[in-house]
């Protein structure tokens, strides 16, 4: 869900921008024993255990790559569906913007903008890689967010809006975690074809200390980096109408 802030967050107006949008969830990282990281696959001696070295022996990287050309067809297809108001589409992404709006219209304090950023984006993410037990999910999850996070940019700056996703630092964070949830909810969508509930569910298990190492990580360090984007933004707003009125009054 949080991951469709990218857009608003950068390609807002001054006036009307104080967002960001993929938080991280480090501190897990920070007060979860060691033991919990132990991966069955692996020794415990194994210094590349739940790194991204043991992660891609685990999950192919064509499910990475996979994941990747979903992500980058719905960001493509974008324009079009904004063009041509398929309306179904363009419900979710709206709805956010206009709820993001209204919310940071009220000058948050950085510590709530930075929760916000990490509860929507790991919540996001998180329901993307579970979505491997109904199959199908993590496909579209795939390609939708790439879709909504550039309806919301496009609608804002047009073509120009749409590039400049991808040279966002905070996106080079953020993306990479958002394949790697989907190619290990890609991964679990093809244990729960071939062996069944129970076996999703070893995967599952399997995979959790992957997202909470790898996926959190990068979430986190995205999250803060977009936090301070932010502020640093805030400080370059011109004063707002309302503002100079009551100066000069």
């Amino acid at each position: 869900m949080g991951i469709i802030l990218l857009g608003y967050a950068f390609f807002s107006k001054p006036k009307r921008t104080g967002i960001s949008n993929f938080p991280g969830i480090f501190q897990y990282h920070l007060i979860i024993p060691r033991q919990c990281f132990l991966i069955p696959a692996y020794s415990q001696g194994d210094e590349r255990l739940g790194t991204i070295y043991s992660f891609f022996e685990i999950v192919p990287f064509g499910y990475f790559f996979l994941s990747a050309t979903l992500f980058l067809i719905g960001i493509y297809i974008a324009p079009a569906v904004v063009e041509k108001e398929v309306t179904f589409l363009l419900w979710y992404p709206r709805k956010m913007r206009r709820f993001m709006e209204k919310l940071l219209a009220r000058k948050l304090p950085i510590v709530f903008i930075f929760l916000l950023i990490f509860t929507l984006n790991n919540l996001s993410l998180f329901s993307s890689f579970i979505a491997g037990f109904i199959v199908i999910g993590p496909f579209l999850s795939a390609f939708l967010t790439g879709l909504n996070v550039a309806i919301v940019s496009y609608e804002m700056m047009g073509w120009q809006g749409v590039w400049q996703i991808l040279v966002n630092p905070v996106a080079w964070l953020e993306f990479p975690a958002a394949w790697l949830s989907f190619a290990m909810g890609i991964k679990l969508a093809v244990v729960t074809l071939s062996g069944g509930w129970n076996s999703a569910v070893q995967e599952f298990e399997l995979l959790l200390p992957y997202y909470l190492k790898l996926v959190v990580l990068l979430l986190f360090v995205a999250g803060i980096l977009e936090t301070a984007l932010i502020r640093i933004m805030e400080r370059f707003q011109p004063p707002d109408d309302h503002d100079n009125n009551n100066t000069s009054s």
